[in-house]
């Protein structure tokens, strides 16, 4: 799919569902625009359109099963959600299908004739489980982020004057602008511009705390050159409708959360050394984020995997 064009857009647009054939429609979505190839980010994905013209965003998985992205991304025009690829790339990754998806019941998509959105946030869900890890997502106010260092991650195109330029992860890093109640902007210098833009919305902006890398927004809308700035949904402000969205569709999955003192899916000794302590296979002891696998020794006849308390208690099947 590499080579396709994306309509351009104009004033400050919705970053949604970006049309892959150069046809203009509703909602644009906007990509990387003076970013670098990202190979990080396993959770990140594109997510395609199921219509003849196609149509892309991004997304980020926040449970095995469950993308977080823009509500425009499953409202516009550019049609219904259809696939999400996990990968460099959105030709060659690894495609899941989406079986449903679901926007907040408060998305507004202009509130103020700027294009500035509210509760501009959806989910889709795959039909089966993914390996990759999820990412956390911050539930603590961002209130007094502003400037502190972001960096977005998205399929989107990556200049406005070759639209062919798409399909491929990118990242950028910049700032948190001026903070308001539903979102935040960021802004960047028109001569050197660092920021999203076509096919980016829905993708996430992440902060750093604590050394753990959470999603703290989501791309939304943009001015028509993606050169002065972006609006992105605060992730913070929706935590609610994220919970709710986890327990319908995902099995009550809660996202890990970094400092509680456990070791929970997700999380491990690179991003949350506190819960996920580097392990200390050989001291007879299953000590959090030791398994059969990794640590027999100290773990032995753990067949879920984990060594939860019903391991610890010899409670789960086949335990000694």
């Amino acid at each position: 799919m590499k080579g396709r064009i994306l309509a351009t857009f104009t004033g400050l647009l919705l970053l949604g569902c970006e049309p892959i054939d150069g046809s203009p429609w509703g909602a644009v979505q906007s990509p990387i625009v003076g970013g670098t190839p990202d190979s990080g980010h396993p959770a990140v994905g594109a997510i395609l359109m199921g219509t003849d013209n196609g149509g892309l965003c991004t997304g980020t998985l926040i449970s095995p099963k469950v993308v977080v992205t823009a509500a425009h991304c499953v409202q516009g025009d550019g049609g219904w959600p259809h696939v999400f690829v996990l990968g460099p790339d959105m030709d060659s990754g690894t495609q899941y299908a989406i079986q449903a998806h679901e926007a907040h019941p408060d998305y507004v998509a202009d509130v103020d004739g700027t294009g500035k959105t509210s509760h501009d946030i959806a989910v889709v869900v795959l039909s089966k489980t993914t390996t990759a890890t999820p990412m956390p997502y911050r539930t603590a106010t961002i209130s007094s982020l502003k400037g502190a260092t972001i960096t977005f991650s998205g399929f989107g195109i990556r200049s406005v004057y070759n639209p062919s330029l798409v399909g491929d992860k990118y990242m950028v890093t910049t700032t948190i602008g001026s903070i308001e109640t539903q979102g935040f902007w960021n802004y960047t210098n028109s001569s050197n511009p660092k920021n999203t833009c076509n096919g980016d919305s829905g993708g996430p902006a992440f902060y750093v705390d604590g050394g753990v890398e959470q999603i703290v927004g989501l791309v939304s809308s943009g001015d028509e050159y993606c050169s002065q700035d972006g609006w992105n949904t605060r992730v913070d402000a929706n935590v609610d409708f994220l919970a709710d969205m986890l327990a319908k569709y995902d099995g009550t999955v809660t996202p890990p959360v970094c400092g509680n003192g456990q070791c929970e899916t997700g999380e491990t000794t690179a991003n949350c050394p506190g819960d996920c302590p580097a392990l200390k296979c050989g001291n007879g002891t299953c000590d959090s984020g030791e398994t059969t696998a990794n640590c027999p020794g100290d773990c032995p006849g753990t067949t879920t995997g984990l060594w939860d308390a019903c391991d610890a208690n010899h409670e789960c099947p086949g335990t000694m």
